[in-house]
């Protein structure tokens, strides 16, 4: 169990700090990345108009010079991991499997679609269902909560609608633009992006953004501005 905890410390990602569950890439020195870090890195880069790097050994990166770690892969493939439901101890290429079949697992009742909010493990399933008094209720009482489920699907349909009826409009235009990178003056530069003038409606207009976060934060945001900068005459 040491080797197997040794073998597992030394194949993580050198972003995440963590065993890679998927493709595994390598810079050119042998550092290894999971492939959402390894992508991650090249989009920030690009973001920033700058070059992409290693975080370990700063060497440049781009999608030419990696290549993936195949053998990395099978070997982080075998390694040991725990089912998070039961605990069972299982290689990581037979965990999909197991997690299909395991008794511990969370699941709905199979009368959650007429009400039913009852959940918890599979191996409870089979007496809860036998107990479960909505399949014994009144078709009145399944209308009345199916009707509330037709209600959030119109609503929903509403917005869908409302969408294609505003892209049905004869009068939209379309352009190609792109987001060029810019700092602002500020004492801790603010990086933002930002269009080239088009004209749109006999008016000039262009497009600002700004990404909501850094490069540490995986929960990153992309807020888009349309932003009006000249008045022309709509003929």
């Amino acid at each position: 169990m040491q080797f197997h905890d040794k073998v597992s410390d030394l194949l993580i990602c050198t972003v995440c700090l963590a065993n890679p569950n998927v493709e595994v890439y390598q810079c050119h020195y042998g550092h290894l990345m999971c492939i959402g870090c390894f992508y991650r890195l090249l989009a920030d880069a690009r973001i920033k108009d700058e070059q992409a790097r290693c975080p370990k050994c700063r060497v440049d990166m781009s999608r030419n010079s990696c290549v993936r770690n195949l053998v990395v892969e099978l070997l982080l493939s075998e390694l040991l991991t725990d089912c998070v439901y039961c605990s069972a101890t299982m290689s990581r290429n037979r965990l999909d499997a197991h997690l299909k079949d395991c008794k511990s697992r969370p699941v709905s009742c199979v009368y959650s679609k007429v009400g039913c909010a009852w959940s918890g493990p599979q191996h409870a399933s089979h007496q809860h269902t036998e107990q479960c008094e909505f399949q014994h209720r009144a078709c009145r009482d399944i209308i009345a909560h199916i009707g509330k489920h037709d209600k959030k699907h119109d609503e929903e349909i509403s917005k869908y609608r409302s969408v294609t009826n505003f892209m049905s409009n004869g009068k939209l235009f379309f352009t190609d633009i792109v987001l060029n990178p810019h700092r602002t003056d500020d004492f801790i530069p603010q990086l933002f992006y930002e269009s080239s003038k088009f004209n749109i409606f006999g008016h000039y207009w262009l497009v600002r953004g700004r990404v909501q976060g850094d490069e540490h934060n995986f929960q990153r945001t992309l807020s888009l501005k349309l932003v009006l900068k000249e008045r022309g005459v709509w003929r």
